[in-house]
């Protein structure tokens, strides 16, 4: 027994799982519904934090798409000039 207030949350960003959080008895008894809503913006944050990575990696995985679709029409037709030069 510290007879703090205590809150603590974590979540790994690469962790498959929910994200864990504390509120020492104190701050839960002393904080009352603050308390809660501390742990629910906690969870809300790392729920946003979690989303835009995966938005950021889509965005990522187009833009690899497009260029490569890009490189792959371009290599078509340096061959076509190529086999053109030869002729």
């Amino acid at each position: 027994q510290t007879s703090c207030w205590l809150f603590i949350g974590a979540q790994h960003a690469l962790a498959n799982g929910a994200p864990i959080h504390y509120a020492s008895p104190r701050l839960a008894r002393d904080g009352g519904e603050q308390s809660n809503e501390l742990a629910t913006n906690f969870l809300r944050l790392i729920k946003l934090v979690e989303s835009s990575k995966r938005t950021d990696t889509l965005q990522l995985q187009r833009s690899l798409n497009e260029t490569q679709e890009k490189n792959l029409r371009l290599e078509a037709r340096l061959r076509e000039i190529e086999t053109q030069i030869q002729e």
